[in-house]
């Protein structure tokens, strides 16, 4: 079968899923609390660039201290990026052993993880 060059690497592409799920977090809260992109950065002490880049899989899984910067930026505790490292469990649960998990099974482990999130929120 010859690979499609019009799509990225499956690494790259499962990159881009798993920060999907942060990307998914960071804007929700922003817009609960009226931040702007910018404005998490600052308040994080993290460039707004790098943010950037991690919410768009050019970065790979931050390490906890950067979760704790920006949970303490958006006002919540780190457990609320809880459901990205949940969603990391998830697809390397659904991938062949030995295997990176496809950008689909990204995909599945984050409506999992998001679908049980929503589901657990006080109030909804």
């Amino acid at each position: 079968m010859v690979p499609d060059e019009t799509q990225p690497p499956a690494k790259e592409r499962s990159v881009k899923s798993f920060n999907a799920a942060l990307d998914d977090l960071l804007r929700r809260r922003k817009t609960e609390i009226g931040l702007t992109h910018e404005q998490v950065g600052e308040a994080a002490h993290i460039n707004h660039s790098y943010v950037s880049r991690l919410r768009h899989g050019e970065k790979p899984t931050p390490p906890h201290t950067t979760i704790e910067q920006l949970a303490s930026a958006l006002g919540v505790e780190p457990e609320y990026f809880k459901a990205y490292r949940d969603m990391k469990r998830v697809a390397i649960s659904l991938a062949a052993p030995g295997r990176e998990p496809t950008a689909v099974q990204w995909a599945a482990a984050r409506m999992a993880v998001l679908a049980t999130q929503d589901q657990d929120a006080p109030g909804e």
